[in-house]
């Protein structure tokens, strides 16, 4: 476990899906202000209301093997995703959409892959207050599972990949450090929340970070 702080690093072309969301946009902006340009792969493109000179923005299906060959064979350092989808019932969209993604990176040789999931995945399973593991258990059952399958698809890539699990995303920065954890969690006070902007924040120390490569990583906030 370490408590962690920014990270920098020379900059890269990359490749972000999901930059419309909630950690996306944080993401994109992050990104843009350490100097990297930025390829953000939209299903919308109107969603995201950011200009920038080292920003491109290119609209199309992320489940489409076509589109996103296109996108890829443009060549990219590195891909971040922090794409999500709400749904109910036992189909996997988000883990059929990464498949996708991860055989056209794997296609353009595009080896450096972050992707968020969710605490609850892999390892992290049961971690948390017994809040949230009646909200897992529950509401959150079916999009846990899609994720679960996601990181599977993830883990048996040929990328050089990073899972990070954030705790409850939230959108204030609150008080306290970031922590970061493998397997079970720190024998410590934490308050299982952290913000967006916290989380894209970490994703991007990740990608320049070689000790994360092959690792599940969870994340929150010291108590």
């Amino acid at each position: 476990m370490t408590e962690a702080g920014k990270n920098t690093s020379e900059p890269m072309r990359l490749l972000v899906f999901g930059g419309s969301g909630k950690t996306g946009r944080h993401m994109v902006e992050q990104a843009l202000e350490r100097g990297h340009t930025v390829t953000a792969a939209l299903r919308d493109a109107g969603r995201l209301s950011v200009n920038h000179p080292n920003l491109e923005i290119v609209e199309g299906a992320l489940d489409d093997a076509a589109f996103l060959g296109k996108v890829t064979a443009k060549g990219f350092d590195a891909a971040v995703s922090t794409l999500g989808i709400p749904h109910m019932g036992d189909a996997t969209p988000l883990a059929d959409m990464t498949r996708v993604i991860v055989d056209a990176l794997e296609a353009q040789h595009i080896e450096r892959f972050v992707c968020m999931t969710s605490l609850g995945c892999g390892e992290s399973a049961g971690q948390g207050t017994w809040i949230t593991g009646l909200i897992q258990r529950t509401g959150l059952k079916y999009i846990l599972r899609d994720k679960e399958v996601q990181e599977e698809v993830i883990r048996n890539s040929k990328l050089r990949w990073t899972l990070l699990r954030p705790a409850r995303l939230v959108s204030k920065v609150s008080k306290g450090k970031i922590i970061r954890w493998e397997g079970s969690p720190p024998d410590r006070r934490i308050k299982w929340e952290v913000s967006f902007a916290e989380a894209a924040e970490q994703m991007l120390a990740m990608l320049s970070d070689p000790g994360s490569v092959y690792k599940g990583i969870q994340i929150a906030k010291s108590a």
